[in-house]
């Protein structure tokens, strides 16, 4: 799916297939401190500034990431809401903002997740 830009808006919906069952899948993606090691030349540093409670609503989180351009992006997240292991919402600051919502649908064998960040 192409990103749509409009007026200053970026959305983006990305969607993946995965074996395994929702709560494997939620178990990788609440592991931010985790993120640098599957993917390291994207998550430079990932490191919780704030645990949050059981469901991890109000964790907030430090990251240095880098894409394709020459620079990194110094930002946080701060989880706004949580259906775990079904999903979650979070709020960026920082270099980067905005809302990224998380679903988790067990689909089978696999796992249905689907990112949708504006």
């Amino acid at each position: 799916m192409m990103p749509i830009v409009a007026r200053g808006i970026y959305h983006l919906v990305s969607q993946w297939k995965v074996d395994g069952t929702v709560k494997e899948a939620a178990d990788v993606l609440e592991d931010v401190e985790g993120l640098a090691s599957w993917w390291p030349s994207a998550w430079l540093e990932a490191e919780i500034e704030q645990p949050g409670d059981e469901k991890g609503v109000g964790k907030v989180a430090r990251l240095v990431t880098r894409g394709w351009l020459p620079y990194n992006l110094h930002w946080y997240f701060r989880v706004v809401e949580s259906d775990s292991p079904y999903g979650f919402t979070i709020q960026a600051f920082g270099d980067f903002d905005g809302i990224g919502i998380w679903t988790l649908e067990q689909a089978g064998p696999e796992v249905h997740i689907v990112y949708d960040w504006t």
